[in-house]
């Protein structure tokens, strides 16, 4: 009899890809063309192959990820310049307290709480800020304020951050393979339909040798349950 009662959930899908690669192994060596498996053994694998495509579904997830990073990147290059400006006009130099107030009076004027902003409205208005910061006295005052590499820098930050939101729309377009979740939906099911058709030959002795195979998987369930 087939070990009752095993954890399924408990195991995770690396676990259980196992579990079936070693079960449909011992099969196929054991009993290559017993009709009696076919059918459940045919679900088993067609469940392992998505499982296994399924194993390293999260790195569906670094496109999401990167984006969320490259937005962070931004937004603290934003805030970062947004208060060295800030800073600035408390300076006592009259000529980098005037850069400062021209300047930050065009960040409030793209909404100092832009870093706020949902992703597609960020980049809007980070765009009209390059645009206005890309104006000859603007120019001026960030050399003035020492704020010309620090603007490079947010709009390299920008560049990095559309790169990653395409990458992740490209990601979204060709990803079809499962998550961990939805392939241990599937393998789980079928690996206990197999163990229930082991079971029911062993019990009325349908199948020549079924006893030792059983025992053989059970070794496989418990070194990968363990």
């Amino acid at each position: 009899m087939i070990t009752p009662k095993i954890g399924y959930t408990y195991i995770g899908l690396p676990g259980l890809v196992t579990m079936a690669e070693r079960t449909l192994t011992i099969l196929s060596s054991r009993h290559p063309d017993e009709p009696f498996f076919q059918k459940a053994t045919a679900k088993v694998q067609e469940a392992q192959v998505k499982a296994t495509a399924a194993i390293n579904s999260a790195t569906r997830l670094e496109g999401t990820k990167s984006v969320t990073e490259a937005d962070n990147d931004r937004d603290n290059s934003y805030n970062s310049l947004r208060l060295h400006l800030k800073a600035g006009l408390k300076r006592r130099n009259e000529a980098y307290q005037q850069a400062c107030e021209r300047l930050y009076a065009i960040f409030t004027r793209n909404n100092l709480g832009l870093a706020r902003l949902p992703y597609g409205e960020q980049s809007a208005a980070l765009t009209s800020l390059f645009t206005d910061l890309a104006a000859p006295q603007a120019v001026t005052d960030l050399d003035t304020t020492n704020s010309t590499e620090w603007l490079a820098e947010l709009q390299a930050d920008q560049q990095s951050f559309e790169g990653a939101v395409v990458s992740r729309t490209e990601e979204k377009a060709t990803g079809d393979t499962l998550t961990d979740a939805e392939a241990s939906a599937l393998l789980i099911p079928a690996l206990k339909s197999l163990f229930r058709v082991l079971d029911v030959a062993e019990e009325n002795e349908m199948v020549d040798g079924v006893a030792e195979t059983i025992s053989q998987v059970n070794v496989v369930i418990a070194e990968v349950v363990r």
